[in-house]
């Protein structure tokens, strides 16, 4: 019996890819600088299974993320002037002025770099459409998804479990991991599962500018906004809009802006189903907001 070798080939699915953004700027941070570049050389001498895309400020950084990085061929560096974030074009004065307000946060960072945590949906964003227009400086084809992650997120920290060291972050992500993952959905991590009940009466109360009547709470500590992955084909422009037409209502409303996470933790009580948060039981020595190292691992 002859038999159409056509019909018997399986045709199996090619892996999915994904292209990471960070950023390096010289802005102060809650860590010592030197710590920061331990962590940094941790991930940027490791990456082997994504893109990574590492804006900095000018030369003098671009030259140290490429030493520090060994010249990985899958890095690319890309000189982005502090100014030149639009929301410093758009919004500067009134970041300097939530600065003041910001009991939090004003005495420990400056206001600059709260502006640049508010500016990773842009630079996601800027990479999907930078690697769509063939910008030579980035990489040369699309990827299924894509995503941020703070330089410092592989930390690999003495008595930490689950935080990857060199030879776990050159395997990761697990790519049958990846393909898991709802390209329809903005993925975070929620490291406070039992607050969401507690907040979610202030999604209920809200005036006419959208913003709850009574503010969140500035000190609430629900979402980590240093690692999050959308899909491919215009989602991160979507999240772009949607996170900067928030803070435009929040600087109107002279409400003060903590933090991203705290203007997306308020996007997230408004539209939960546009979100997949990912949660971890609580265990010993296990830090949830760096649980996407666990998940995709």
């Amino acid at each position: 019996m002859d038999i159409d070798m056509d019909m018997d080939i399986i045709k199996e699915e090619p892996p999915p890819s994904i292209t990471f953004t960070t950023a390096w700027y010289d802005l102060g941070a809650k860590f010592a600088k030197e710590q920061y570049y331990v962590w940094a050389e941790n991930l940027l001498q490791n990456v082997r299974k994504f893109n990574l895309i590492v804006y900095v400020e000018d030369m003098e950084n671009a030259v140290l993320i490429a030493r520090m990085s060994q010249m990985n061929p899958r890095i690319y560096i890309i000189i982005h002037p502090f100014n030149d974030l639009p929301l410093c074009g758009q919004y500067e004065k009134q970041f300097i002025e939530n600065h003041t307000r910001n009991v939090e946060l004003k005495g420990r960072v400056s206001w600059r770099l709260v502006l640049l945590w508010c500016s990773k949906q842009y630079l996601v964003e800027l990479t999907e459409t930078r690697i769509k227009e063939g910008d030579t400086q980035y990489p040369s084809f699309a990827t299924d998804y894509y995503g941020w992650m703070d330089i410092g997120y592989f930390r690999n920290r003495p008595g930490k479990m689950g935080e990857l060291g060199p030879a776990g972050i050159q395997e990761y992500p697990n790519l049958d991991k990846l393909r898991n993952l709802s390209k329809n959905k903005i993925h975070y991590a929620l490291v406070n599962p039992s607050i969401m009940t507690t907040l979610s009466k202030y999604a209920l109360n809200r005036g006419d500018n959208n913003l709850p009547i009574i503010p969140i709470p500035a000190n609430q500590i629900s979402i980590a906004g240093g690692f999050f992955i959308l899909g491919g084909g215009g989602v991160a422009k979507v999240w772009r809009e949607q996170f900067e037409t928030h803070i435009a209502k929040y600087f109107a409303g002279n409400a003060t802006i903590k933090d991203d996470q705290y203007v997306i933790i308020d996007l997230i009580l408004m539209n939960p189903k546009v979100f997949e948060l990912w949660m971890e039981a609580p265990r010993h020595n296990i830090d949830s907001w760096f649980l996407f190292q666990r998940l995709l691992a």
